[in-house]
């Protein structure tokens, strides 16, 4: 947790969180309950500060390894959302990461393989 001091500027940590078997995908300024329209999202260890004074939750986004679209399922919808970002058309900011499945730091068709295992149960 980083807690926001008055008159000081508060810069987001840029420690990468981990829970086992899932991808943490950045920052939110909602809980993703909702999915329109996309919240503001703040990707772990970007250049992001916060200078309101004023209170202000960002939420952990987390996805379960190969949950690309984090809908809660692993399912083909999550190639097709990993061939989305290889094509430079993600439709969320978060897909760049979340796509990320075997966490290179790229997302690339060795994603979309471990996937595939995951969805068989490889």
């Amino acid at each position: 947790m980083q807690a926001k001091v008055q008159n000081v500027n508060l810069a987001l940590t840029a420690t990468k969180t981990t829970k086992t078997n899932f991808i943490f995908a950045g920052w939110s300024e909602s809980d993703y309950s909702s999915v329109a329209p996309e919240p503001k999202y703040y990707r772990y260890g970007t250049n992001y500060t916060y200078t309101a004074n004023t209170a202000k939750t960002l939420y952990a986004v987390w996805g379960k390894k190969g949950d690309v679209d984090l809908n809660g399922m692993v399912n083909i919808e999550d190639t097709l959302v990993v061939q989305s970002v290889i094509m430079g058309t993600p439709a969320k900011n978060y897909y760049r990461i979340t796509g990320d499945v075997n966490g290179d730091g790229v997302v690339n068709v060795d994603d979309i393989l471990l996937i595939r295992d995951i969805i068989f149960g490889i």
